[in-house]
């Protein structure tokens, strides 16, 4: 397992240890869904024409906000990264839930710090977003933030990737059949580092249709998390998906990051039942 410090401008994210124990969120505290109607008139633009996405009300994985979602290993997950334009909605419309509940007191807002910027690029992955800003927008979107098969958050460190139990490896290994999203032999180049527009890489689609950007692309928080009593802020979690030194990341690389860290890379999908 490999640690990453994350820099943001005004502060270096530090790492830390990790245990075996999850790290569970008050649900109902952290309120209801969607609020009200977006207020924002660039935001509102940017998602006229059904561009917040998922929309997709039939089969068995319905989706409201967000990708749409496709099943994979008996559950259903979003097909893509939360793009710029899906996450953009979600600023406004949940701004009415902060603050949040422990162990997400310290958000103040939902919004990235270079959103303005991210919105040149509407189709490519949200990201500069944080662990509570992900857990958060899979609830607004009546979906949750891919943990544990079964509800709950994994394991975090090595006992958190486990293609059994792991709804995000699951999906990624085809339930552990392989190590890779496309396949089971590595395809240098298949999955670039690069952060571009979703479904755009037709050689790192897979393992089930429909479902792209496992690997490659923006790297993804999972809900995994220990509390490790210096701030909540600080407590490390779990985020897969992507081998920042080469292009040849496979589905159980992984970090531990502090619950705060953002990074230019880094985004999430989730998950449902």
């Amino acid at each position: 397992m490999r640690r990453l410090v994350l820099v943001t401008a005004v502060m270096a994210l530090g790492l830390f240890a990790v245990s075996a124990c999850g790290l569970v969120f008050d649900i109902e505290a952290l309120g209801p869904g969607a609020g009200d109607a977006t207020t924002d008139p660039e935001i509102a633009r940017e998602v006229d024409g059904d561009s917040d996405g998922g929309g997709e009300a039939s089969g068995p994985c319905p989706s409201n906000h967000g990708p749409p979602m496709v099943l994979a290993a008996g559950h259903c997950i979003d097909a893509t990264e939360v793009t710029v334009a899906e996450y953009a909605p979600f600023i406004e419309t949940a701004r009415s839930v902060l603050p949040l509940p422990e162990p997400c007191e310290w958000v103040t807002t939902f919004a990235p710090t270079d959103f303005a910027k991210q919105r040149a690029t509407p189709t490519n992955p949200v990201v500069n977003v944080n662990y509570c800003h992900a857990f958060q927008y899979c609830r607004w979107a009546g979906k949750h933030l891919c943990g544990r098969a079964g509800g709950g958050p994994v394991a975090p460190g090595d006992a958190g990737l486990d293609p059994k139990t792991n709804e995000w490896l699951r999906a990624c290994t085809h339930e552990g059949e392989q190590r890779y999203s496309y396949g089971k032999d590595l395809a240098v180049g298949a999955c670039p580092t690069t952060v571009g527009p979703v479904k755009s890489r037709g050689a790192c689609a897979g393992p089930y249709p429909g479902l792209y950007d496992m690997l490659g692309n923006a790297y993804e928080w999972i809900d995994g998390c220990t509390e490790e009593n210096l701030g909540h802020e600080h407590d490390p979690c779990v985020a897969a998906g992507q081998d920042h030194v080469r292009d040849e990341g496979n589905c159980y690389e992984h970090d531990e990051l502090s619950r705060y860290s953002l990074s230019p890379y880094l985004g999430f999908r989730c998950c449902g039942e």
